[in-house]
């Protein structure tokens, strides 16, 4: 006779070896279902460990961490329970008490490359980087094959500064695992970013390639594209940021009214819509006259600090703030006009198509540098919520010495963050300081007006000058972009009395100074 309590426990051993097994071969839910019908039956050490790891495979890691304790309890040195301890606590935002697991777990044995590995993508989320490239490194000869060791490796490297070092990496990780988007999208925005737009174009192709409906790929190289002229191509695939997080137009309109074609509309309102940052804004006003052409009148919404500037610039241009739905017959994001417009290099309004407006120029008058010595405006900083605004934006202290550069009166118009960098710093007495009096871009406008000259980082206020037709040099940082891209006759293509300065390396500013000091005094 068979005896119940032997067959009860003969079908728990191999409902739990079924749920192991099929964890193994990576059925998931199959495994989960098994687990859960044996583990609180049977008090063993690899389900606990199994189900731990299963569940923060799924990110379920409150519930995850209790089944991994339980197996620590019955083998406090299981070497992938305390890895995979490390592992959910750095997931839990935890890295310092991750970092310690991690460790521990390296102790029982320094041959262990996913431990190395996992203890490096800690270090680097930490800010580790020199000894996070050491422990990937490590992985990395121990178990060469695996594209994820070089990926990570790659993305510590990235975040030390040394992208020329990743970019060689992420195409390591590639030749291993060709359709790795992850590596792809790093190896493409890290040539971006290095001024390699050839290398960059075509890893975002690869990209799109394998992933037809990414989004980001294809508004990165839409902006190549443009770089390159083939601004067809480029424009279509610059309409991909609609899909990017953080980029999306504010529109409220966009189920309630069909999107403008440029078809002519003699009786109907458009509606433009500002969008990405308010230097994007300025630039694509010059097609503003374009648009008022083909329509009875536009409705304009922008950030609030340009509607004084903006208002009464075009004919048959209303402007207002950014607000609540205006009635109107179509509309579009401001960026997407040049697309709309078929707007190539060759037919690209290039003269000045802003003014500073009389009663704050009047205003200002009073403030306006005197005496022989010319004049310049000085910016230094950007939107610090840009996610690049550290690789974009010198400071102060690296531009400080243009300030005692003879025969001029520097006049500094730095509004927001930036201006911190004057907390710690006595300004020379022929230094004017007028940016806490700016109230908006109007203000700005009527300042520059004044001057000889603008210096300025990236930002907002190189557009604003720009297009006010003022001489304009630019600390360019050492990413291309076809906002600055030049012209056949030598000028900058968009702002023909734009000068760029650009770096030759990332975050270096010292030759990009002293080339524009030089320039200064000669």
């Amino acid at each position: 006779m068979d005896n119940p309590h032997t067959n009860q426990a003969q079908r728990l051993v191999e409902q739990a070896t079924r749920a192991m097994s099929r964890h193994a071969a990576g059925d998931l839910h199959g495994a989960e279902m098994d687990y859960r019908e044996v583990i609180d039956q049977v008090q063993h050490i690899g389900l606990y460990a199994g189900f731990g790891a299963l569940l923060l495979q799924t990110r379920r890691l409150d519930e995850a961490a209790g089944w991994l304790r339980r197996a620590l309890v019955l083998a406090p040195s299981r070497d992938a329970v305390i890895e995979n301890l490390g592992v959910l606590l750095h997931e839990r935002g935890q890295s310092g008490t991750a970092e310690m697991w991690l460790r521990r777990r390296l102790a029982l044995s320094s041959n262990a490359p996913d431990a190395l590995a996992n203890l490096g993508i800690v270090l680097t989320a930490t800010g580790c980087s020199a000894e996070a490239i050491g422990c990937l490194r490590m992985a990395c000869q121990q178990q060469p094959d695996n594209p994820n060791h070089r990926f990570n490796l790659a993305v510590a490297m990235d975040k030390a500064d040394d992208r020329l070092a990743a970019i060689e990496v992420y195409r390591q990780a590639l030749c291993l695992e060709p359709g790795h988007v992850k590596a792809l999208e790093n190896a493409a925005l890290s040539a971006t970013l290095m001024n390699r737009s050839g290398d960059a174009l075509d890893l975002y192709r690869h990209l799109v390639d394998v992933m037809p409906q990414h989004a980001v790929a294809r508004f990165w190289r839409g902006n190549l594209r443009l770089l390159a002229g083939d601004w067809a191509r480029g424009w279509e695939d610059y309409e991909a940021r609609i899909h990017v997080p953080g980029l999306a137009p504010p529109v409220k309109w966009a189920n309630q009214v069909r999107r403008w074609d440029g078809r002519p509309m003699p009786d109907g309102v458009l509606l433009l819509t500002g969008e990405q940052g308010i230097g994007d804004v300025l630039m694509f006003c010059r097609f503003l006259p374009l648009a008022a052409a083909r329509v009875k009148r536009v409705v304009l919404q922008v950030h609030g600090p340009l509607v004084s500037l903006l208002q009464g610039q075009f004919a048959n241009v209303t402007v207002q703030p950014f607000g609540e739905f205006t009635h109107t017959d179509a509309a579009l994001p401001l960026l997407s006009l040049a697309g709309v417009l078929g707007m190539t290099p060759q037919i690209l309004p290039r003269q000045p198509y802003l003014s500073a407006p009389p009663d704050w120029v009047r205003r200002w008058r009073a403030e306006a540098p005197s005496g022989e010595d010319r004049s310049f405006g000085l910016v230094w900083a950007g939107n610090p919520d840009y996610l690049y605004d550290r690789l974009r934006s010198p400071r102060l202290e690296p531009v400080r010495r243009l300030l005692d550069t003879p025969g001029w009166r520097p006049v500094l118009l730095q509004v927001g963050e930036g201006r911190r960098d004057l907390d710690t710093v006595t300004l020379p007495p022929h230094v004017r300081d007028l940016g806490e009096q700016v109230a908006d871009f109007a203000d700005t406008a009527a300042i520059i007006a004044s001057l000889d000259l603008v210096i300025t980082s990236d930002t907002a206020v190189a557009h604003l000058a720009g297009a006010l037709g003022k001489e304009t040099w630019v600390i360019g940082w050492l990413q291309a972009d076809w906002r600055w891209m030049p012209s056949l006759d030598g000028r900058l293509l968009w702002y023909p009395t734009t000068r760029l300065f650009r770096q030759s390396a990332p975050r270096q500013w010292t030759d990009v100074v002293d080339d524009i000091q030089h320039a200064l005094m000669s």
